[in-house]
């Protein structure tokens, strides 16, 4: 025994059951022993099966380590051809890869948010995907069908006061990315925002509208047609009980925001344990239990 300890964080995410050979996916961390923390350093790995699984499959396939740990639950393209990851190197600064998914797993894609971004290195949130969206609703993304990733940034615990200020990306695969030479495919700074997130964002089914957690337990939604997701949202909820100690105040609830599955209606909690109930048109509170003791905690997903 090396010291070294393995264990799994995050959620598990399924292809479409459309595809030929149905898959899932999930990631595992491997923790270097505690004596050798200064010489060795976390790393993930992500674990493909077949799906539904049958009795003595091994793993389809099981990708070679990615720098640091995953941060939320990888997301598989609808067509079942691709493995999108975020995870945060040992530096804490954010990393985008994109796995090719066949036999076995190839990188097709490393991309750091200080790759052609204006923007400090900071670790990333937990991805969201807007799958086969009516059009990429951002500038110049009018034409592309392709799966829409977004997420924000996460915060930063040593530094409370960057927790207020962020920004949002996305990654799309161009109209003329031919599905192996990724060289030309970059991350999108969509925007510098006024809030950070812990949690995964919510995409409506067309992919046109998005919805955030944010930090002093707010939230932010872009529900307008004409508001695309490198502008300002179309309303924000700003009024929720929180925690109002500075230690406390500009943190996120414990989650991301949830959405309904008639999409008009939007759930969080806030850093009191309060539970919301939002318009997800509006964003104006329609009810809320100010301090819900139904509510599990789980870790946030770093």
């Amino acid at each position: 025994d090396d010291g070294w300890s393995t264990k799994c964080r995050t959620g598990i995410a399924f292809s479409l059951s459309t595809i030929e050979r149905p898959y899932l996916v999930y990631a595992v961390e491997d923790d270097p022993p505690v004596f050798n923390a200064e010489s060795a350093t976390p790393s993930s790995r992500i674990v493909a099966f077949n799906h539904p699984f049958r009795e003595g499959d091994g793993p389809r396939w099981i990708s070679e380590p990615l720098e640091g740990i995953v941060s939320g639950t990888p997301v598989v393209s609808s067509d079942g051809r691709f493995v999108f990851v975020n995870h945060n190197d040992n530096s804490n600064e954010g990393v985008f890869s994109v796995l090719q998914s066949g036999n076995q797993a190839a990188r097709l894609l490393r991309s750091l948010t200080s790759d052609g971004l204006v923007v400090p290195a900071r670790p990333f949130a937990p991805l969201a995907v807007a799958r086969s969206p009516l059009r990429g609703k951002y500038a110049d993304g009018d034409s592309n069908r392709n799966d829409l990733l977004v997420w924000a940034r996460l915060h930063v615990e040593d530094d409370l006061n960057s927790w207020e200020n962020g920004y949002v990306h996305g990654f799309q695969f161009s109209t003329t990315f031919n599905g192996n030479d990724a060289s030309g495919e970059r991350i999108l700074n969509l925007q510098e925002v006024p809030w950070s997130s812990f949690g995964r964002p919510a995409f409506s089914s067309s992919g046109l509208e998005l919805y955030f957690g944010t930090s002093k337990s707010e939230a932010r939604g872009w529900w307008n047609p004409d508001d695309k997701f490198n502008n300002r949202p179309t309303w924000k909820a700003e009024d929720l009980l929180r925690d109002e100690s500075r230690a406390l105040k500009s943190l996120p609830g414990d989650g991301g925001v949830v959405l309904s599955p008639d999409e008009d209606l939007l759930f969080t909690s806030t850093t009191v344990n309060a539970f919301y109930c939002l318009s997800a048109v509006t964003g104006t509170p329609l009810w809320f239990d100010p301090a819900m003791s139904s509510i599990v905690r789980t870790e946030a997903f770093r």
